[in-house]
């Protein structure tokens, strides 16, 4: 083979070519799915607030001793309303027992349903898996 053929131009040429399709096929493999994974993103934050409102919106009750203590408290787990049988303003102590027990059950609520929302969320993206594994 006579290398002295081969011209300088020529092979620079063909060096910014394959640079060329390198750097473009590179920023296809890296950045191509950069959109599609920030429109992925801005669809779970748009989700996630909507989930938040929705959360906040809900509003738990729960009833102790038979009903004779009601305890509402909404989605961002803040109580909204109790109400006491007049029976219980006597018996401080099992006044205070069913209250705490209500609160707590209905904090359970407010939980428990912020993590099935959550879970519902996740199943809503159609299985889709951010990290492009199958």
């Amino acid at each position: 083979m006579n290398f002295n053929s081969f011209s300088p131009i020529g092979v620079a040429s063909v060096t910014e070519q394959s640079c060329d399709f390198v750097a473009v096929l590179w920023d296809n493999i890296m950045f191509g799915n950069m959109g599609d994974m920030a429109k992925m993103f801005e669809g779970m934050q748009e989700n996630a607030s909507k989930l938040q409102a929705d959360l906040e919106s809900k509003t738990f009750s729960v009833k102790a001793g038979g009903g004779m203590v009601d305890v509402s408290i909404d989605g961002k787990g803040e109580v909204i309303d109790i109400n006491i049988d007049d029976s219980l303003m006597e018996d401080k102590d099992s006044l205070q027992i069913l209250l705490i027990g209500a609160m707590n059950d209905a904090y359970k609520m407010v939980k428990q349903n912020e993590q099935n929302s959550a879970m519902g969320m996740l199943g809503n993206m159609g299985g889709m898996n951010p990290f492009g594994a199958k």
